[in-house]
């Protein structure tokens, strides 16, 4: 089930929204945990370097990162050894971040299986502020808000929040590396995915680094539909109302009017 939190009842807008988050229940497996562990070993085991990836002033935060996610796995001390266990370990997705001189976070290492086309090496010393420049209006609109309250953040506490997609196919797993096809007419609720990246990022007590944690939730909106009627109302707002970049970014304007109308006509026959 999907928060009505994910889509406030406004127009769309970037919004800095988050809430406690609780570490350990995050990283704790779930009911479908076989499924995903396989398709992580699958990744990981046959082209683990589109996945993974470390610079070299990553490796105390990876050995905390163990520690603290996946107390079971052996530390080797190799980095890309070390992520591969640990994507092989838990169910989402990781990227460590640390503050440089300059007060700046930056990614040095992480475990990215399940990506919404991007790529984790390719982020590898990227800035923040960098890594969210090809989100239209983000670093404008919200970038000193974001800095701030990661300034703010206390070691050994965690927040969470989510950001969301829509999609013609429900893999987890859509590296660029991939070339998945972008949602495309004939399109219905059935074969329309609402993917949702449910996100936390908690400081690492010892080493003061950035963990961030993604797990992908996907459902049809036909399913939806029939279990949160409300969500559909709000996300067809949404798209109603969201700038064309935005649209062209998220990789459905070419269908966006078509999703709104076809949501429209779901939310009449429920009415």
């Amino acid at each position: 089930m999907f928060s009505p939190s994910l889509f406030p009842d406004t127009d769309y807008a970037h919004r800095l929204t988050v809430k406690r988050g609780d570490l350990h229940a995050f990283f704790a497996p779930t009911a479908e945990h076989d499924e995903i562990m396989a398709e992580r070993n699958h990744w990981l085991n046959t082209s683990a370097h589109a996945y993974i990836g470390a610079l070299p002033q990553a490796a105390a935060l990876i050995a905390e990162t163990a520690r603290v996610i996946a107390p079971n796995i052996e530390v080797s001390g190799d980095a890309n050894r070390d992520l591969i266990a640990i994507g092989c370990a838990v169910e989402p997705d990781i990227v460590l971040l640390k503050k440089g001189a300059d007060d700046v976070f930056r990614v040095v290492a992480g475990c990215v299986c399940f990506p919404s086309s991007w790529s984790l090496p390719e982020k590898l010393g990227l800035p923040l502020d960098q890594v969210h420049s090809v989100v239209p209006d983000l670093n404008t609109s919200i970038g000193p808000p974001i800095a701030r309250f990661l300034a703010k953040m206390q070691r050994g506490t965690s927040w969470e929040r989510s950001n969301w997609g829509l999609s013609g196919l429900p893999d987890r797993n859509q590296h660029p590396t991939r070339k998945l096809p972008p949602l495309a007419p004939p399109l219905s609720t059935e074969n329309t995915w609402l993917r949702v990246e449910e996100q936390i990022l908690a400081v690492l007590p010892e080493t003061g680094g950035l963990l961030f944690g993604i797990r992908i939730v996907r459902e049809t909106l036909a399913h939806i539909q029939n279990k949160q009627p409300e969500i559909i109302t709000r996300l067809q707002r949404a798209l109603a109302t969201m700038p064309d970049e935005m649209a062209r970014y998220k990789n459905f304007a070419a269908v966006r009017d078509q999703v709104v109308g076809l949501l429209g006509r779901s939310a009449s026959i429920t009415a």
